[in-house]
């Protein structure tokens, strides 16, 4: 298949690429299951960032039965965003879809509804999956990034400003245009960063509850809270408004409400040190041509930002707020 496939609506095919890094039973329940959507012609792309000897073997057996598997292993951790760029460059279908290893789809279906969401909506970039619980069915809240006014609508589609990593979708043109995710995050806001991306260059965002992943929230292998992930989350924050909005007053408040963030979750020291990397990493990265435009501007105003309140409900609900998981 050419990459001028992409602009086929129609085409059946989809990508999908699975980070693995350890839970190896996890993982392979959930290329299982992916390998069970019905009515799709999938190409699996599992991205192994130095698991053990054991489970690669695993993985290199389940692979050798099933055709459309294909393991990489690079054999460090380079990363989410350097490891879905690797794997969905693999691939040429015109839709590329991300799930976590403790995550499995909600219905067979789940995948060829994806493909008929895109066909009905030429400009639309990228696709959020809703996240259930998996023990429960209940809504995942730990990968909610959308504003907490919004928690009523969880069960509705709504036009999006992000999307969340647990299980999406997008459309590889797309993908192509905006070169792919940062590498430099690491970890933490890559899709926030993406998506600033697509609005930028005029695609959408969907937020889509009828296609959903029932995710398991797996310990082994996370970036935890006490080790980097509020230090990558608060330097990646902070950057990335800088690096999309460009307004210096309004970074140092997002700089100040993630410090506020750390001291409420007794990780103060992290989440300065996160601050004072950032503003490095603005420094250093002044003309990267990523700026939002005014129409990228009011995209994410419309759909994001005036959801979210005022200063102080913004301070209440998220500079004070527990952080998941903690």
């Amino acid at each position: 298949m050419s990459l001028n496939a992409t602009e086929n609506a129609t085409d059946p095919a989809v990508d999908v690429v699975v980070l693995s890094l350890g839970r190896t039973e996890l993982t392979l329940e959930t290329l299982g299951d992916v390998l069970a959507q019905k009515a799709v012609e999938v190409r699996l792309t599992v991205v192994d960032q130095g698991s053990s000897v054991e489970h690669l073997e695993r993985l290199r057996a389940f692979a050798a039965t099933h055709r459309v598997v294909e393991v990489v292993e690079v054999g460090a951790n380079i990363g989410v965003p350097g490891g879905r760029n690797l794997g969905s460059r693999r691939g040429r279908a015109p839709i590329v879809v991300s799930i976590d290893n403790d995550a499995v789809f909600d219905r067979r279906d789940a995948l060829a509804r994806v493909i008929d969401r895109f066909a009905a909506e030429p400009r639309l970039g990228a696709l959020a999956f809703r996240a259930l619980n998996h023990s429960t069915g209940q809504p995942d809240w730990s990968s909610w990034a959308y504003p907490a006014t919004l928690r009523s609508r969880e069960s509705q589609p709504f036009r999006a400003a992000r999307f969340v990593g647990v299980g999406h979708a997008l459309r590889r043109r797309a993908f192509e245009e905006t070169g792919g995710y940062e590498e430099a995050l690491f970890f933490c806001e890559e899709e926030l960063d993406f998506s600033y991306k697509l609005i930028a260059r005029a695609w959408t965002i969907a937020y889509e509850p009828a296609i959903a992943v029932r995710h398991k929230v797996a310990p082994e292998a996370r970036v935890r809270w006490d080790d980097r992930r509020l230090y990558l989350q608060t330097r990646n924050a902070v950057y990335l408004h800088w690096r999309h909005h460009r307004k210096l007053g309004e970074t140092l408040l997002i700089a100040g409400g993630w410090g506020l963030r750390g001291l409420a979750n007794r990780g103060a020291w992290q989440a300065w040190k996160g601050v004072v990397a950032a503003l490095g990493m603005c420094l250093r990265n002044r003309g990267d041509g990523v700026r939002l435009g005014p129409a990228g501007r009011r995209y994410v105003w419309e759909h994001d930002t005036r959801w979210r309140g005022s200063f102080l409900d913004r301070a209440r609900r998220e500079a004070l707020a527990q952080l998941p998981g903690r």
